[in-house]
């Protein structure tokens, strides 16, 4: 009865997860009245300032001034900030060069979160505006972001990310860029339904007087740096036309690293998330985290590990539906073996793309788990190799 018991509810967790949670936040807000917070426009656009944080990144630098420089949002009111604190490749004598960008360098690598704090000092803008040097913002993004602050309550708001699939690689990149097609589509009705649980550093946007210093060994600084926007009695917003491009990881294993160390940082900042788990504070919140962040991050890794264990089990004494179950997982299993064996070949096939990229990215909730308990993440990390862009 336990082994039962423990399928079922295992089971239950996955789909609500993955299935359940969104149709029913979708059917929530075909119902619900839309946020209005875009209704009205600003009488004068606001002063911003674009911050890049970027370590050792000389050769996106040109391509990223480029588009920094072709924003449509006019040049007096839209300051350049580049930080390349602990950069020895050239990157601060290179963008030294540039009389629009502002430049802040410090020979010491105390990593990214003590660079924001260190540069957030001297910005004197309304609004803040983050993004990642390897990543290309659409002409019109700040425009698209600052609409948003027309509404008092909203105190942050998400740009979408996009990941630009190679014609020379219809494998990790198919995989990627499908993922972060769901998720952009899961934070636009959480969105719509009252606030996103998180902003990507790709692009995200804040009142520059809610920031507030992050710990200096912060890994997702983004998602710290919007929730705790969200913890001064402001909302998150989404913003789908503001959109960031960035390419897909060079390899299966730059994924998995990359992964590895976004889930390892989701465990070193539960005990900040419980905070906004308090039903009585954050009625709609709390269920939106839990859905969104914590149950991947906890309950449904556990439910795969669970059901690995024993589904096949059931199936030898109980046979049945137990035995369609373990063959079903078997065949998912079994491809994506199939395609961490075919990892090298340039032209992947399709049957295994999405088996192969669910279970990295469950697989990397337990090793990130893993050096997060044994203190092998840190702030100051190398990079994941990605692809270089085709032409955008």
């Amino acid at each position: 009865m336990f082994i039962q018991l423990t399928i079922l509810i295992s089971l239950g967790i996955l789909c609500f997860a993955y299935i359940a949670y969104p149709i029913i936040i979708w059917s929530v807000c075909k119902i619900l009245p839309r946020q209005r917070e875009r209704d009205e426009e600003l009488n004068d656009l606001p002063r911003v300032s674009l911050i890049v944080a970027a370590w050792n990144e000389k050769p996106w630098l040109q391509s990223k001034i480029s588009n920094c420089l072709a924003l449509d949002y006019p040049e007096e009111l839209l300051q350049l900030i580049f930080v390349t604190d602990g950069s020895d490749d050239g990157s601060p004598e290179f963008l030294s060069k540039y009389r629009r960008i502002l430049l802040f360098h410090n020979s010491e690598r105390k990593g990214k979160s003590a660079a924001i704090n260190r540069v957030m000092q001297f910005v004197d803008t309304p609004i803040t505006v983050f993004t990642d040097a390897n990543t290309f913002l659409h002409p019109d993004s700040i425009r698209q972001l600052v609409k948003h602050f027309a509404h008092p309550k909203i105190g942050c708001v998400s740009g979408e990310k996009r990941v630009q699939r190679l014609d020379a690689d219809s494998g990790i990149a198919q995989g990627e860029s499908t993922y972060w097609k769901y998720e952009s589509h899961l934070k636009r009705l959480d969105g719509q339904l009252y606030s996103v649980t998180g902003a990507a550093g790709e692009l995200l946007a804040i009142r520059t007087n809610l920031f507030e210093r992050i710990p200096e060994n912060t890994i997702l600084d983004d998602l710290r740096i919007s929730l705790q926007v969200l913890r001064s009695g402001y909302r998150i917003s989404y913003e789908p036309r503001a959109y960031a491009i960035e390419s897909a990881s060079q390899s299966i294993q730059e994924e998995m690293k990359r992964k590895i160390r976004i889930c390892s940082g989701g465990f070193q900042l539960m005990p900040f998330l419980v905070y906004f788990l308090n039903p009585l504070s954050f009625p709609i919140f709390s269920i939106q985290l839990f859905s969104r962040r914590i149950m991947r991050w906890t309950l449904a890794p556990l439910s795969l590990l669970a059901l690995l264990v024993l589904l096949p089990y059931a199936a030898w004494k109980w046979t049945g539906v137990y035995l369609v179950l373990a063959v079903l997982q078997t065949l998912f299993y079994l491809l994506a073996l199939w395609g961490w064996k075919d990892r090298k070949r340039k032209r992947k096939s399709r049957f295994y793309i999405l088996p192969l990229y669910f279970t990295i990215m469950h697989t990397a909730v337990f090793i990130g788990f893993k050096d997060f308990i044994l203190g092998k993440s840190s702030a100051l990390w190398s990079k994941s190799e990605r692809q270089q862009f085709s032409n955008l």
